[in-house]
């Protein structure tokens, strides 16, 4: 008797699932919202995390290289990414 293949299907269907959602209106994946207000930090990507004030009372974190962080997503918390030459790389919300 022939062994049954169900796993391996049931496996790619729930990948499948995890992709990103298209949009109901044009088909194309949502972008993400600015829940955590990372938008007013575009303007200090390249510049030296000491030039910027960093926003008080919110949830913010600064992430270097090699520093261990958590891997939970909170969409409310902002995340700024620091290049191993002090300037910063990337604002954005997780």
């Amino acid at each position: 008797m022939r062994p049954m293949r169900a796993i391996p299907i049931l496996a790619i269907a729930a990948l499948a699932a995890c992709g990103p959602r298209p949009d109901a209106d044009d088909g194309e994946a949502a972008a993400p919202a600015d829940t955590c207000g990372a938008s007013r930090y575009v303007a200090s990507i390249g510049q030296p995390l000491a030039a910027v004030q960093l926003p008080r009372g919110e949830n913010a974190r600064v992430i270097t290289p090699g520093s261990v962080v958590t891997t939970d997503f909170l969409p409310t918390r902002l995340n700024f990414y620091i290049s191993d030459t002090g300037l910063i790389e990337r604002v954005a919300c997780g």
